[in-house]
């Protein structure tokens, strides 16, 4: 299993510095989808360590079973205890870690850890969907949609339905929580898309996913998101990505 290499590789590197090791996403609270899942391994770290990256890039590409998936989040534990993290762990990871983290190795050190508030996980989130869905790239895959690899095609479409559960809870977005919120929507377009993306999730074909849904769902995320932000430079962002929907730059 390329946790057990991951956390074995960052204990030679990292030493005493490696102050826990943890299993995230649904690795730690289930619904894994060899498919399609990203593998999540979150660090705790006495100090900020720049090996860490290092270490990873060397795990993909290892050529280890799932390692081109492995996405790992670290922080020092000080950064972490105040809510700012010094290395990569965003708000959303962090809510995971602390709420759901897997104990691999080390002290567990999650209950001296804060949960992140809403405003700040909506805000992140809509960063992070801004990211990877509203780039020129994000764009025009949603504008094809046919021919996506599943791991894209379940990103595109689950990826805003779990950012709209979130925002909704300020709970963890996962999945089968989020589509089974999103499905009780009776307003929320795209409901038969939501249902083949989970579906395929779980080894669905691509075939039985409907086209021309995906660009409904993203304006009615998007809808809420602008309302739910106050941030006028984020909010401009993502109404520029609503224009690029319909007319793509």
């Amino acid at each position: 299993m390329v946790l057990t290499t991951a956390v074995t590789a960052y204990r030679d590197a990292l030493g005493d510095r490696l102050v826990s090791a943890y299993a995230l996403g649904s690795l730690a609270h289930g619904g894994f989808a060899p498919a399609v899942s990203d593998v999540d391994l979150g660090l705790v770290l006495s100090e900020p360590d720049s090996s860490v990256e290092r270490v990873r890039d060397e795990l993909k590409a290892s050529g280890i079973p799932l390692a081109e998936r492995l996405s790992v989040f670290w922080s020092s534990l000080e950064s972490l205890r105040v809510g700012r993290p010094d290395g990569r762990f965003p708000a959303h990871d962090r809510l995971d870690l602390a709420d759901y983290g897997a104990l691999l190795s080390g002290s567990d050190v999650r209950g001296s850890l804060p949960r992140p508030g809403r405003d700040e996980l909506v805000e992140e989130g809509a960063e992070f969907a801004l990211r990877l869905l509203g780039s020129p790239a994000g764009i025009a895959d949603c504008l094809a949609q046919q021919g996506l690899p599943p791991v894209r095609l379940t990103k595109l479409v689950l990826m805003p339905v779990r950012l709209l559960y979130t925002a909704a809870t300020g709970e963890l977005g996962l999945t089968d929580p989020a589509v089974e919120y999103y499905l009780s929507l009776r307003d929320a377009p795209a409901h038969d898309l939501v249902r083949a993306a989970n579906a395929l999730r779980h080894g669905g074909s691509p075939d039985t996913m409907p086209h021309g849904e995906l660009l409904k769902l993203l304006r009615h995320y998007l809808k809420f998101q602008i309302k739910a932000i106050e941030n006028p430079t984020l909010v401009a962002a993502l109404k520029q990505w609503e224009q690029n929907l319909t007319s793509p730059a």
